[in-house]
């Protein structure tokens, strides 16, 4: 009954062949990305919002032949307490049949698997227990590829993590943890706060079917992040984030009102940046004239006066950029004052001056349009002169503020 469970275990015989391709230089999937901060309880059940703040990266692994082929979603979570990893793996598999999840690390992030470079592993079967394996990448045999996956026992060290497995019908749960640094310097790796290191992963799953239990019908090995399935060997690696990130994003207010608006209605677009968190998947928060903060809205709705807009994006967990964006305009609704109108007749020529008033605005900063009889309102200095013919006439004045706001039209009626 523990055919399979040999085969699976003895990971070094079955990844050796699979990942042997990751060990030479790789190119890095920059949007696989695992970070997360807080503790789980290592008992194979993800319970309510025990990994609400680890982020997650679901990947399709190949299913079995004999369990009918295709692929079945493989979520995979990480987080940490700065004193241990995590890492949860959520299959699309009702059962066990005997499912693997390895593990693999660049510990100092070249792009290169390299000897003394971490590995974990965890398997549970229908018929076998739960197994952690505790590994580190050594030279291999002559003739052999560069390097192998060994167990730290076999070399003197020891077997630091645990793991526990779940299944309900639907899904397989694995967990597992280990520590960021211990005793075993030796074997294992030491990771301070902020620190990354590579990973790739390699699913192995056997078939549900307990008769099942040997060759290509019954055993399918898939690599991630490549999403090549069947033991083809890995060439690229992801991002997983070990320590906890206290990195805060950065925060920029796109576009908005114009800073001079009679709009009640403003627009605007957010946009950030953070080390980890994708751009897509920022949070803003936002202060309206000193409020408390809240989620951030595209479009307010403001009252006269200046206003000032702050923003402030945060990342996936939780950090908050400390020095916010800030947008101030003014909305202003107020009228200027009906224009006053000085007009003198000298010869057939009229000299107007004009003047008005505003609350909000300097007398300097107003313009006037200006229409003779029927003509149209167009743009007119505050001092003109104009040739008038014989008769009676109506000029026709408006002042408008910067924000484009018009005074009542005042008239002037008169005869040459």
């Amino acid at each position: 009954m523990n055919t399979r469970t040999t085969l699976l275990v003895s990971a070094a015989a079955v990844a050796a062949v699979a990942l042997f391709l990751a060990v030479g230089t790789s190119a890095r999937a920059s949007e696989a990305i695992l970070y997360g901060s807080g503790t789980a309880t290592v008992d194979g059940i993800l319970g309510s919002g025990e990994w609400q703040n680890a982020r997650a990266l679901t990947f399709q692994a190949a299913r079995p032949p004999y369990d009918g082929a295709g692929t079945m979603p493989v979520t995979v979570r990480e987080m940490n307490d700065g004193a241990n990893v995590y890492v949860s793996f959520e299959v699309g598999r009702g059962t066990y049949g005997l499912t693997q999840a390895l593990l693999y690390f660049d510990n100092d992030h070249d792009g290169t698997i390299a000897e003394g470079d971490e590995h974990f592993a965890v398997d549970v079967g229908t018929f076998s227990p739960v197994n952690f394996f505790d590994g580190f990448w050594t030279g291999c045999s002559p003739g052999g590829p560069p390097t192998c996956p060994s167990a730290d026992t076999t070399y003197g060290g020891t077997n630091d993590g645990m793991a526990a497995a779940s299944a309900n019908g639907t899904t397989t749960v694995l967990e597992m943890s280990h520590p960021l640094d211990d005793a075993d310097n030796t074997h294992d790796w030491s990771l301070s706060p902020g620190q990354a290191v590579g990973f790739s992963i390699l699913m192995n799953l056997f078939s549900e079917t307990p008769s099942c239990n040997f060759g290509p019908e019954c055993q399918t090995l898939t690599n991630f992040p490549d999403q090549s399935f069947n033991g083809e060997l890995a060439t690229g690696y992801a991002d997983l984030v070990v320590a906890p990130d206290t990195i805060p994003p950065e925060t920029e207010i796109s576009d908005g009102p114009p800073v001079l608006t009679r709009s009640t209605t403003a627009v605007f677009e957010f946009s950030g940046s953070d080390n980890l968190t994708p751009p897509d998947q920022l949070s803003f928060s936002c202060s309206l004239d000193g409020s408390a903060y809240a989620p951030c809205s595209q479009t307010l709705r403001v009252s006269g006066g200046v206003h000032r807009l702050a923003a402030r994006a945060v990342d996936e967990l939780g950090n908050v950029n400390p020095s916010p964006a800030e947008y101030r305009w003014r909305v202003d609704l107020t009228r200027p004052r009906k224009p006053k109108i000085v007009l003198r007749l000298v010869g057939n020529r009229m000299r107007v001056a004009l003047s008005a008033r505003d609350r909000d605005d300097p007398a300097r900063a107003l313009k006037f349009v200006c229409a003779l009889d029927r003509s149209r309102l167009r743009h007119c200095p505050t001092r003109f002169t104009r040739a008038v013919r014989p008769g009676r006439h109506l000029l026709r004045v408006r002042a408008l503020d910067p924000a484009g706001n018009a005074s009542a039209i005042a008239l002037v009626r008169f005869s040459r």
